[in-house]
């Protein structure tokens, strides 16, 4: 009796510890630092993935098209990007937000258009959680960089360079002239002005093939809420089956 009463104990003991293990495993995301901001700020800041969820949120309906193809589109959740940047109150010098991800991807964009209110950091994408994507509607792909997790002020005004045509779904095709049945009166020929001298075209770049490549399997890669979510998951499902299988084999 003491024996069994031992083992269950035991089980137990297993069972609670299993529990933790997820919890802990499952807020591992949320406590750990997702974003620091710093630069040209008064005050630089590392945020985790709990603090932003809990600022102001803003939610952005846009498709992101990279280079004239739809990649994807839907609400994006997350926060204002010109919130973040009065939170660390930064200085008159800055002209620019350098942006870099995980993966060693970095875009540039100008103070001004970071403060439109469109532009967000998003966390979630359609209710699900997304990694860390700045969202600016309108621009293109390689603007959308994701799994972000620095922001840092510049003096120097730079951008990254977009792509240089928009969406083609966005562009209506021109209205088909008709040939009018009436015929109409040849008007009488006026002069024709000299044409003027057409400048040279200037060397537009082709967008970049790895570019293109990295905004789309940003698009695909796995947030790290989901992984923990599996993982956690995975234990507790061993720790049942665990259990299952001893209270069988001890009715047996």
């Amino acid at each position: 009796m003491k024996k069994k009463n031992f083992q269950t104990c035991l089980l137990l003991a297993i069972f609670g510890l299993m529990l933790s293990l997820a919890s802990s495993t499952l807020s591992l995301a949320y406590t750990e630092t997702a974003l620091e901001i710093i630069g040209e700020v008064n005050y630089p800041i590392s945020l985790t993935l709990e603090e932003l969820i809990a600022m102001p949120q803003t939610t952005v309906n846009a498709p992101l098209y990279c280079y004239g193809e739809l990649v994807t589109s839907g609400d994006w959740t997350g926060v204002q990007l010109s919130f973040l940047l009065e939170m660390v109150e930064y200085n008159e010098n800055a002209q620019s937000i350098q942006f870099d991800a995980e993966d060693g991807y970095s875009i540039t964009i100008l103070i001004i258009e970071a403060l439109r209110e469109d532009v967000i950091i998003a966390y979630e994408k359609d209710g699900q959680p997304e990694t860390l994507r700045l969202v600016i509607p309108g621009a293109n792909g390689n603007l959308w960089i994701s799994m972000i997790n620095r922001l840092t002020l510049i003096k120097d005004a730079i951008a990254t360079e977009q792509a240089p045509f928009k969406p083609t779904e966005l562009v209506k095709p021109s209205p088909t002239p008709q040939q009018s049945a009436t015929p109409q009166p040849t008007p009488s020929p006026q002069p024709t002005p000299s044409p003027l001298p057409t400048p040279n075209p200037q060397s537009i770049p082709s967008p970049s093939t790895s570019s293109s490549t990295a905004t789309q399997e940003k698009v695909k890669a796995p947030s790290l809420e989901w992984v923990t979510v599996a993982t956690a998951g995975l234990v507790l499902a061993l720790g049942c089956a665990s259990l299952l299988f001893y209270f069988k084999k001890r009715h047996h």
